[in-house]
C-alpha cells in the first residue's frame, strides 16, 4: 500500500462525509498522475473519477483534478478558482513544496484538508513546509515499520567489494564526490569491475533469468557503458537517462516488466514517483551520498507484486572520501535501537525487520566499520550535518530534530564527551558536566526523567531524597561534604544556574522521554527505590536509587551482589556476555536466559551450598525478602559502560552444585 492508496482512502472517507467534495491532486510528473488517478478509480470504484491535466491533455472538468505542479501556472487554475474551491488538496512529493512553483498553490488555496506525501520528509531545499500542517507530522511509517506490516517486501542486502575501485582521492564538492571524476574511475576500470559485478549477480541470485533489475549509475555515459558492458555478456540492458525520449522511457519499464530486458541502468530519472513493481534487484554503482536519494532508490525495489518475496541489493563498496558516510544509510534500513551501529555490525546483531537479511563482504565489512569508527568522532563532519540541517529545513536545529534527520543513536553523539552547545552554538560546556552527560543518555525511567525535568527545566525540587540521590551521583562521584557542597541539593543547583548545561541536561531528558519504548509495570518493593521495570540505570543511579549512596556516605562497591539487611532486599548485577579482558577467571560466572520466564545464575565463589547466604536466597520468598535483578548484555555500549535494565524480582525454583552454587530464578 503506497502513499496514494492512503491518500484514496482517506478521500474516499471525506467524501461520505462532505458529498461532492472537490478534489485537487498535484504532483511533478505526468507519469505519477495516471499512475494516481487510476488508484483512485480502483478505491472508489468509479471508473470516471477524475480528470488529468497536463502540457498535453486538457481536463473537460476541474471538479476532481489531478494536474502537474508546470501546468497549474501555465493554465492559469488560481486565476479560475476561489481560494475554498478545492475542499481536499493532495500534494504528492511533499518535499518539493519547498520549491517557488509551489508557494502560489499553497498561499493561494484554503482547502478543508491539506494532505502532503513523501517519503522523504527530511528534504526540504532548505525552507520550512512544516509551516503548512502546523509544524506536525500527522502519520509517518519509517521504512522497518513498512517492512514489518508488509507494506513492502523484505530485503537481502549485500554489500560487494568492489575492490578495482579506490576514491579517497577524488574531489569533494558541494556535499559530495565530484561527478565526473567518478565516471572517469569507473570507466578506467570498468572492464574488471564488469567481471565482479556479473560475478556477483551469478553468487547472490539464485535465478539470475529471473531477475528485473535497475542499476543506478553516477552519470549519463556511466549508465550508457554499464548497459553496453551488460549487453556483451549476454546479459539484456538497456540505458534510460534524462535524455531518452518518453516514449523509450515507457517502452523500458514494459520491456522490463515482461523479461525482454534484465536490467535498465539509470541516473536520476527513477528516483521517485514511477512504480515498477516488478523490480526484484537493485544495483548501487556509485556511492549515494544523500539519505533522500538512496532510500528513493531502494524503494523502487521494494513494492509488493504478486509472487515477488524479497527485493535483492546488491552494493558495491569501494575505499571511500574521508567526507563520506555509510553510516545514514544504514541507519535508515535498521530499527531504532541503544546500540551504536559500529557496534551493531561488528557483532552482526542489526535490528532488521523481520524477513531481511545483511551480509558484507569481508573488505567491504571492514571499510565500513572504519568509516563508522571515524565519523562518529569527526567533530567537523558533525559540524557539517548541522549546516546542512540549516539549509535544507530551514529550521533552527535541535537535539531531537538533529539526531531525528539524521537517525544517530544519542548514543554516538553523547559517546565521544561532546555536548550539543559546544557543537552548535560553540559554547563549550564546563568539562566536568561533559563527561557526565553520558550518564543521563541511557536513562529511560518514566518518573525519574519527569523528577529531572521537574528539577531542572520547571524549577522545582525533588519529591524524594532518592530522586535527589539518582541525579546527584549522575554528576558526582563522591558525596557532597567531599565534593565541597553542603548537602545534594545544594550541589545540583550550581549545575541548574549554569543556562548552557541546564538546556543540554533538559533537551537530553525531553529527548530520553520522546523515545521511551516500554511500559512500565507497576511493582512493590521493600526497598523504598525509584526503579520501574523495564527501564535502564547506571550502577551508581542504582545504588543510589536504593539508598546506598546518600548525603553522606558512598560506600565502596566492586561486587555483583548487594544485600541491604534493613530493607530485607539483595540485589544481583548480572552482564550475560563476559570476556576474559574485562573479567577474571573467577568471576566468569555462568549466568544465562533459560527461556522468558527463567534464568540461570550462579553465586559468587565463595558461596557454599550449605551458607547462610544460600539459605537466605531459598528462602527468600516465605521470609518476605526481594531479590532484584539487573542485566546487561556486555560490559561496554560503544564507548561508554553499559547501563543495567531493571527486570524486576526474581523468585527462587531450584538450585545446585557446591560451591558456586547455580540458581535457577523464575521473573516476576
Amino acid at each position: 500500500m503506497g502513499k496514494t492508496i492512503i491518500s484514496a482512502f482517506d478521500y474516499k472517507r471525506f467524501r461520505k462525509e462532505n458529498a461532492g467534495a472537490k478534489l485537487l491532486f498535484v504532483a511533478h510528473r505526468q507519469e505519477i498522475l495516471f499512475q494516481s488517478v487510476a488508484r483512485f478509480r480502483e478505491i472508489l470504484k468509479d471508473p470516471n473519477f477524475g480528470e488529468i491535466q497536463t502540457r498535453r491533455y486538457q481536463a473537460a472538468s476541474i471538479d476532481h483534478l489531478f494536474i502537474t505542479i508546470q501546468s497549474i501556472g501555465s493554465r492559469e487554475l488560481i486565476k479560475k478558482t476561489a481560494p475554498d474551491f478545492y475542499d481536499y488538496i493532495i500534494v504528492d512529493e511533499f518535499h518539493r513544496a519547498a520549491a517557488d512553483s509551489y508557494q502560489d498553490l499553497l498561499e493561494y488555496y484554503q482547502p478543508k484538508i491539506l494532505l502532503g506525501l513523501t517519503a522523504t520528509p527530511e528534504r526540504m531545499d532548505g525552507k520550512d513546509i512544516f509551516k503548512y500542517f502546523h509544524q506536525r507530522i500527522a502519520s509517518e511509517m519509517r521504512l522497518p515499520e513498512a517492512i514489518e506490516k508488509r507494506l513492502l517486501v523484505p530485503f537481502d542486502y549485500f554489500c560487494i567489494d568492489d575492490d578495482s575501485v579506490d576514491l579517497r582521492q577524488v574531489t569533494w564538492v558541494n556535499g559530495g564526490y565530484n561527478e565526473s571524476e567518478l565516471y572517469n574511475i569507473y570507466q578506467r576500470v570498468n572492464q574488471r569491475r564488469i567481471q565482479t559485478i556479473a560475478r556477483s549477480l551469478k553468487h547472490y541470485l539464485t535465478e539470475l533469468d529471473q531477475m528485473k533489475a535497475l542499476g543506478f549509475c553516477v552519470t549519463v555515459d556511466h549508465a550508457e557503458l554499464m548497459s553496453r558492458s551488460f549487453q556483451e555478456l549476454g546479459i539484456p540492458a538497456i540505458s534510460v537517462t534524462s535524455k531518452t525520449d518518453e516514449q523509450t522511457r515507457a517502452q523500458a519499464i514494459s520491456r522490463l516488466s515482461s523479461g525482454e530486458i534484465k536490467i535498465i541502468f539509470t541516473v536520476d530519472v527513477y528516483n521517485e514517483g514511477i512504480d515498477i513493481p516488478e523490480v526484484n534487484t537493485v544495483l548501487f554503482l556509485r556511492p549515494t551520498q544523500s539519505l533522500t536519494v538512496f532510500l528513493q532508490q531502494l524503494g523502487r525495489g521494494l513494492r509488493t507484486f504478486p509472487g515477488k518475496e524479497q527485493l535483492t541489493v546488491l552494493d558495491f563498496v569501494a575505499q571511500a572520501h574521508e567526507n563520506y558516510s555509510f553510516e545514514d544509510k544504514f541507519r535508515s534500513l535498521l530499527y531504532r535501537s541503544n546500540r551504536t551501529l559500529h557496534d551493531s555490525i561488528k557483532e552482526n546483531n542489526l535490528a532488521l525487520p523481520s524477513g531481511c537479511h545483511f551480509q558484507m563482504e569481508k573488505v567491504a565489512r571492514s571499510i565500513i566499520l572504519e568509516n563508522i569508527r571515524k565519523s562518529v568522532i569527526n567533530l567537523n563532519l558533525l559540524r557539517r550535518r548541522l549546516d546542512a540541517f540549516e539549509q535544507a529545513t530551514g529550521n533552527t536545529p535541535t537535539l531531537e530534530s538533529f539526531l531525528e534527520y539524521y537517525q544517530m543513536s544519542i548514543l554516538d553523539f553523547y559517546g565521544n564527551n561532546r555536548s550539543f552547545s559546544a557543537l552548535y552554538h560553540k559554547k563549550p560546556l564546563q568539562k566536568t558536566i561533559t563527561r557526565r552527560l553520558k550518564n543521563l543518555i541511557t536513562l529511560n525511567a518514566w518518573h525519574l526523567i519527569d523528577a529531572g525535568l521537574d528539577f531542572f527545566r520547571d524549577g522545582n525540587g525533588f519529591k524524594t531524597e532518592r530522586e535527589l540521590a539518582v541525579y546527584y551521583y549522575s554528576f558526582y562521584d563522591r558525596p557532597p561534604a567531599k565534593a565541597g557542597y553542603t548537602d545534594m541539593t545544594k550541589a545540583l543547583e550550581v549545575i541548574r544556574q549554569l543556562p548552557d548545561e541546564r538546556q543540554e541536561i533538559v533537551s537530553i531528558l525531553e529527548y530520553q522521554k520522546l523515545h521511551i519504548s516500554f511500559v512500565s509495570d507497576e511493582i512493590e518493593l521493600n526497598v523504598n527505590a525509584p526503579l520501574e521495570v523495564g527501564a535502564t540505570y547506571t550502577r551508581n543511579q542504582i545504588l543510589a536509587a536504593v539508598g546506598y549512596f546518600d548525603q553522606t556516605l558512598m560506600p565502596a562497591f566492586r561486587e555483583g551482589v548487594l544485600h541491604l539487611e534493613a530493607e530485607k532486599t539483595d540485589l544481583f548485577f548480572v552482564t550475560l556476555n563476559k570476556s576474559e579482558k574485562d573479567y577474571s577467571e573467577a568471576t566468569m560466572y555462568e549466568d544465562y536466559y533459560i527461556s522468558e520466564e527463567l534464568f540461570h545464575w550462579q553465586s559468587q565463589n565463595n558461596v557454599k551450598r550449605d551458607s547462610a547466604v544460600a539459605e537466605r536466597y531459598r528462602k527468600h520468598q516465605q521470609n518476605d525478602h526481594d531479590i532484584l535483578m539487573f542485566v546487561r548484555e556486555n560490559r561496554k555500549l560503544g564507548s561508554i559502560t553499559s547501563p543495567y535494565k531493571f527486570i524486576g524480582k526474581i523468585d527462587y525454583q531450584d538450585d545446585h552444585g557446591t560451591q558456586p552454587v547455580s540458581f535457577v530464578w523464575k521473573i516476576s
